[in-house]
């Protein structure tokens, strides 16, 4: 007999790490990416070195298109609310889902607050200040830093509120103030009147 007429059964013991594709059911074996490589996770770019170049590139290759199109939107002859409202909310929907999550620094946020604000001036003489006013004093222009700490402030108090966090972080917080004491009590315990 050959090799040919032997039945051979065989079961892999280890199997690389995977993931089932839900779309066509097929596995997806995970890549090793290196630590200076960038990766994209839910729509965030993310390195192993927390470094957050690739995602601010990424997001300004996603945002220039559509300030471009602002900026040709403008000739359209639009009601000017009616423009800025449909506008602002692409440009909010994208620049919120990343700048929520990633801590950009500060110079990066005035950098996008710069090029949204320029992509819907009128004139090159308008005020920054103004643009991003809410209406009436202003023209009611996205302020991304503003928006960005509002929403982040937003969903710790949603987390905070969640699933009886509230009373967790409340005696998390009590108990770091009595252990930073020297006496073991809380300060407000000792005082004498």
């Amino acid at each position: 007999p050959t090799l040919k007429d032997i039945p051979v059964t065989c079961t892999v013991l280890h199997r690389p790490l995977h993931l089932v594709n839900p779309k066509s059911g097929g596995r997806e074996y995970l890549k090793w990416v290196e630590p200076t490589a960038s990766f994209r996770y839910l729509g965030i770019q993310i390195s192993a070195s927390l470094n957050w170049d690739a995602e601010y590139k990424y997001l300004l290759d996603q945002l220039n298109p559509i300030l471009r199109q602002i900026k040709q939107g403008r000739k359209l002859g639009l009601a000017w609310d009616v423009f800025v409202q449909a506008a602002s909310a692409k440009v909010l929907g994208l620049v919120s889902y990343h700048a929520t999550v990633v801590p950009f620094s500060s110079d990066r946020m005035a950098g996008l607050n710069n090029k949204i604000t320029e992509a819907f001036k009128i004139t090159a003489a308008a005020s920054p200040h103004q643009m991003r006013c809410p209406q009436p004093i202003g023209l009611g222009i996205p302020d991304m830093t503003l928006r960005a700490a509002q929403t982040r402030i937003q969903l710790a108090l949603t987390t905070l509120h969640s699933n009886n966090m509230e009373g967790q972080a409340l005696r998390w917080c009590l108990r770091a103030i009595q252990l930073r004491s020297a006496s073991g009590c809380f300060p407000w315990e000792d005082t004498t009147f």
